[in-house]
């Protein structure tokens, strides 16, 4: 089985702490005299559940297409993060780039030095296969967003040579140097192509 970047202890205990949680706002809703709304709150909890675990078993059975889809359903649910995440790692699994980082941008917001790097990694990924202006466009994107991430550095840094541009190359290799000197060495060879 595939290990995914969450815990399924802290989401199982979680979904329990949710499960209880509607089991008590429906009761205080039948209390009021609500008993429709107090049906409908714990059916939503349950179905919310059961799509859960069938995402679950999707993955962990390795039928990616439709773990992508019943996660897809879980949006604005209590799973919304768990579901992300495991819907993050099937992406990289199918090298699903421009997916990842979809996902990851919406992941920022509850772990934003993680998923920022992750982001400009899949950036940096999608650009490895794409021509040079869209590439360009990708890698400044991936610097832009975290400027002391080494590696859209290094990538733009080979880009620009592989475009015979070894002025501009050698400038992003010291702009490197300058923001993360142990990363040079493993473009030395590079750099010393570039000069």
């Amino acid at each position: 089985m595939t290990t995914y970047p969450h815990r399924y202890g802290e989401t199982d205990r979680a979904v329990e702490h949710y499960a209880t949680a509607c089991v008590a706002s429906a009761k205080i809703l039948r209390s009021e005299g609500l008993p429709d709304q107090a049906a409908d709150l714990q059916a939503e909890a349950e179905r919310a559940r059961a799509q859960y675990a069938l995402a679950l078993d999707y993955t962990r059975a390795g039928i990616l297409d439709r773990a992508e889809r019943a996660l897809a359903l879980l949006e604005s649910t209590v799973y919304e993060t768990e579901s992300r995440q495991i819907r993050l790692a099937i992406y990289e699994r199918l090298r699903d780039w421009p997916q990842a980082a979809e996902v990851a941008e919406r992941l920022r917001s509850s772990n934003p030095k993680v998923y920022t790097w992750r982001q400009t990694h899949y950036w940096c990924e999608q650009a490895l296969g794409q021509p040079q202006p869209q590439a360009l466009a990708l890698l400044e994107q991936a610097h832009a967003l975290a400027p002391m991430a080494p590696r859209p550095l290094i990538e733009l840094a080979r880009l620009q040579l592989r475009g015979g541009q070894a002025a501009a190359a050698i400038a992003t290799f010291r702009l490197l140097q300058g923001q993360n000197p142990q990363w040079l060495a493993l473009v030395l060879n590079d750099y010393l192509d570039a000069v």
